[in-house]
């Protein structure tokens, strides 16, 4: 079972957002699209198992009935996935000179939730 799909990642973001981050050569070819949003979900199930690994949760369980904590996490990555690949138009600097864009809260939020979760620090039925 897929830990997200693309209607969690629009419903995190929108479809039109997830559409437009997906379509890398602004062509609105519905295949490449798919494929790129899929890619996308593919890295963040595989960036958040990573996280979660050694965490006193059994990602085999995890696999069998996703909670919806990981799942919007999953499904944050995945759209950021796809926002960092456009590039950060919008990115103004941190404090200390590295570029920020409007969506780094929302990544950096999800992160903490697995994190939390791998470190019992959140606890969550499987």
């Amino acid at each position: 079972m897929a830990w997200c799909v693309k209607a969690d990642i629009e419903q995190q973001f929108g479809p039109d957002n997830v559409a437009d981050w997906a379509d890398l050569d602004n062509d609105d070819n519905a295949t490449k699209i798919a494929n790129r949003i899929a890619a996308a979900i593919t890295y963040a199930e595989a960036f958040a198992k990573a996280m979660l690994r050694g965490s006193p949760l059994s990602l085999t369980r995890i696999d069998a009935s996703v909670p919806t904590l990981i799942t919007v996490a999953t499904a944050i990555i995945a759209g950021v996935y796809l926002y960092e690949c456009r590039g950060l138009e919008d990115a103004s600097p941190n404090p200390d000179g590295s570029p920020r864009h409007r969506l780094a809260s929302a990544k950096a939020s999800a992160l903490q939730t697995l994190e939390m979760i791998r470190d019992g620090k959140l606890e969550i039925e499987v």
